[in-house]
């Protein structure tokens, strides 16, 4: 664990913000992600960290956001397929 100028350890990243805040803006980017509506990077740029610690997350809450994702564009793209068929 790397080491502060001031001599304190710090942790994976250095939060930015307040630890309720950090926190609530990790749930709702592991919710988000966890129902393939976002992305990482858009998880990372909304939670205000960096795409690392947000893959981080992901690992860490073992969330395949890759396959949550294709599986909800299948399904569109059928129903779609299905829409304009039946007109």
């Amino acid at each position: 664990m790397p080491t502060r100028i001031d001599g304190a350890k710090s942790g994976f990243y250095d939060h930015k913000m307040p630890q309720a805040l950090d926190r609530d803006a990790r749930r709702a980017a592991l919710a988000l992600l966890a129902r393939g509506l976002i992305r990482p990077h858009e998880a990372a740029e909304l939670a205000g960290v960096s795409l690392q610690v947000v893959n981080y997350w992901c690992k860490r809450a073992g969330i395949d956001w890759e396959r949550v994702r294709r599986t909800n564009l299948t399904r569109a793209w059928r129903k779609e397929i299905a829409r304009n068929r039946g007109k």
